[in-house]
């Protein structure tokens, strides 16, 4: 295979029938063999496609595992032979030697098997049967660029994704069996965004032992834009990738890769620590050294405004106007009764609002600075209330984005954001010192500032240091949230247990038969349109039946208990 620049690429959207494995191994070559013939080269099929996924235990899943290479991977080799194309399969492995499984996921090029990589972080499913991974995240490098798999819940966690990218992967394979949320998940989008990676998410579909696939396969850009997506039913989505554009790493056009670059490593040096194999008063309180707050349930503001630039006394005015009326006891929004406010949240720059140009014009010279910190102290004084607020700082020729967490008693901690990426980077020097943690009645709280979250590292080292919330001013330069579009996959759990609760009935019946549910409790869809198609697409499978259903619809717009009629036919 010759190498490329750019090429095609294919998820494979697939439901797997549980346990039928010929079967499920017999339609996937045929939906890759589609996905080669229309020119991908690079063909990605979902987590454990090749058998079901939710198995009771060792013993039932045994008769389906094999070890790689083996029969399943063989037959994946010749497709890529013959199209000249890699194909990432997921399926249950055994080591021969040590009879261990494993959920893993294989690379297979036109020589055979490339590489296998087995599921670092298991999902509860998982641990049924299969042990965690044991080898590592490889890259492997190709005719297609560097190639790199994860799996399923390795998504929700940012590390694999991140040493993936540190070790040059241009593209992220990921095989999965998400679920319990519209697809493709914000982690997916995550993970493409922060590393500036390609993310191939082929996920499955549809109902298996009461649980609900959310489908949402997808090609997504480095920028973590979604190029391409399939919501629900078998199929294949395809995408273009291009190495360049996944090797820029920039959080913005025409930008410089500061993704990885502009990373912080020694903020963050206790990020090999696992802190939490032990009970977390237990281990934070160890030797009576710093230990964490007792904590209690507490009431936060956050304070959304624009603050004008250059004109500090409006916005103090705005910010003492806010801290005023949160100062009141007010009806909780949970229906908690009546409580205080402890803490407030101003944004990023809400004193001197953002700079602009060289950042000079707006940026507080030192002795200003102390002085606003003086006029902060009077104001939490006279709400009685902790707050957190942002402003541009200059410092000689540096300019600084800082915030400042204020009490009664006084500056409680300064700090200066460490992470400048972007058009901020023209102007913005980064602050030298870790984010501070700071104990308050309320728990412990870690400071971030703004493009700070670009870098997940430093909200984990945080979490590790045992923080109960992260206050976080946030300004201009982070990107805007998109929403994605609606689903036709009924991903409300509730839904998804009424379903279980019918097949449990269907499986001890003998078609063609007649059989009315009275009463059952329907929670709305949040495809808008209710129940029934949902139970159409999934009994239709479980029943191997043609279906006929009527459903005696009321209103959607809150619980409902409702006569289903089902007719298998």
């Amino acid at each position: 295979m010759m190498s490329c620049d750019q090429y095609r690429v294919a998820a494979i959207q697939f439901e797997p029938l549980l346990g039928a494995k010929a079967e499920n191994v017999a339609r996937l070559l045929e939906l890759t063999e589609t996905a080669a013939r229309h020119g991908a080269r690079l063909i990605v099929l979902p987590e454990m496609a090749t058998t079901g996924y939710c198995w009771y235990n060792r013993d039932e899943i045994r008769a389906h595992v094999e070890p790689i290479p083996g029969p399943t991977t063989d037959a994946f080799t010749t497709l890529a032979q013959q199209y000249d194309c890699h194909v990432v399969v997921g399926m249950p492995e055994v080591a021969p030697r040590t009879d261990i499984f494993y959920n893993s996921a294989v690379l297979i090029g036109a020589t055979g098997v490339a590489g296998t990589y087995r599921k670092t972080h298991s999902f509860v499913a998982d641990l049924k049967w299969a042990k965690d991974g044991d080898l590592g995240l490889p890259v492997w490098e190709t005719p297609l660029g560097r190639i790199g798999i994860m799996i399923c819940m390795d998504a929700g966690y940012f590390e694999p994704a991140r040493l993936l990218a540190l070790c040059g992967a241009d593209v992220l394979c990921f095989p999965t069996n998400w679920l319990s949320e519209k697809s493709p998940g914000p982690a997916w989008i995550t993970r493409a965004w922060e590393n500036g990676c390609y993310l191939i998410g082929a996920n499955r579909y549809g109902l298996e032992r009461g649980t609900q696939f959310s489908g949402g396969s997808c090609v997504l850009n480095p920028d973590g834009t979604i190029q391409a997506m399939r919501d629900t039913g078998d199929g294949i989505v395809y995408g273009e990738v291009s190495l360049a554009a996944a090797r820029t790493k920039s959080f913005r056009a025409q930008g410089c890769s500061e993704k990885l670059k502009a990373r912080r490593p020694e903020l963050y040096d206790n990020m090999t620590l696992n802190c939490y194999l032990w009970e977390p008063m237990q281990f934070h309180n160890l030797y009576d050294y710093r230990p964490l707050p007792p904590g209690r349930r507490s009431f936060i503001a956050v304070e959304q405004f624009t603050p004008a630039p250059a004109d500090t006394a409006m916005n103090l005015e705005r910010m003492e106007q806010a801290l005023t009326e949160l100062s009141r006891p007010s009806d909780c929004v949970d229906g908690g009764g009546v409580g205080s406010v402890e803490l407030v949240v101003f944004p990023e720059y809400a004193v001197t609002g953002c700079p602009s140009g060289d950042g000079k014009v707006v940026a507080m010279l030192p002795e200003e600075a102390t002085a606003l910190q003086a006029r902060l102290v009077e104001m939490a004084q006279r709400s009685m209330l902790h707050f957190v607020t942002g402003y541009a700082e200059r410092i000689s020729d540096q300019v600084f984005s800082a915030v400042v967490l204020v009490g009664p008693d006084g500056i409680v901690a300064n700090y200066r954001k460490t992470h400048i990426v972007g058009d901020e980077a023209a102007w913005c020097s980064p602050g030298m010192e870790k984010p501070p943690v700071i104990d308050l009645p309320l728990g412990r709280v870690g400071l971030l500032v703004g493009t700070d979250l670009c870098f997940p590292e430093l909200a984990r080292s945080l979490a590790l240091e045992g923080c109960d919330l992260l206050v976080v001013p946030a300004g201009p330069g982070l990107p805007p949230p998109y929403a994605l579009g609606p689903t036709g996959v009924p991903v409300d759990d509730l839904n998804a247990t009424v379903t279980t609760r019918i097949i449990s009935i269907l499986r001890g019946s003998v078609p063609p038969r007649i059989i009315v549910i009275s009463r059952l409790p329907v929670y709305p869809s949040p495809m808008g349109s209710g129940i029934a198609p949902f139970l159409g697409q999934t009994l239709k499978v479980v029943a191997r039946k043609r279906l006929a259903m009527r459903v005696d619809k009321a209103s959607w717009g809150a619980p409902s208990t409702l006569p289903i009629v089902l007719r298998l036919t």
